[in-house]
């Protein structure tokens, strides 16, 4: 079932790949790239969500629910699923960005009572 929901948002168009990781920055599910190429994102995750997290605790806007990172290739984005994991995926510059984070929003929701 974990599969099938990271494959729906990975089957989005615009979106390169999509993953599970846990915080541990493991990843578990992946769609669209092989799991060894997503290694090194993986061990990014905990350090972009714990940034995200300092940033919004000094402007006191709570914990992060959905980070977005604008690079020139794409765009990186992650959504917290629990304390243990979150998803992840790599869309491609000028794919609809909005309509991506609301799936991946209920693709966590989804996930949180598989996880």
């Amino acid at each position: 079932m974990k599969a099938a929901i990271v494959g729906e948002v990975a089957a989005i168009e615009g979106v390169s790949w999509c993953a599970i990781s846990s915080i541990e920055g493991f990843i578990h599910e992946v769609e669209g790239a092989p799991a060894i190429f997503l290694e090194g994102i993986g061990s990014l995750i905990p350090s972009i969500l714990n940034t995200a997290s300092i940033l919004l605790s000094n402007i006191e806007l709570g914990e992060p629910r959905i980070v977005t990172l604008n690079g020139v290739d794409g765009i990186l984005v992650v959504a917290t699923i629990n304390d243990s994991y979150s998803i992840v995926c790599k869309t491609e510059k000028g794919a609809n960005l909005g309509m991506i984070r609301k799936q991946i929003e209920i693709a966590s929701e989804n996930l949180i009572p598989l996880l």
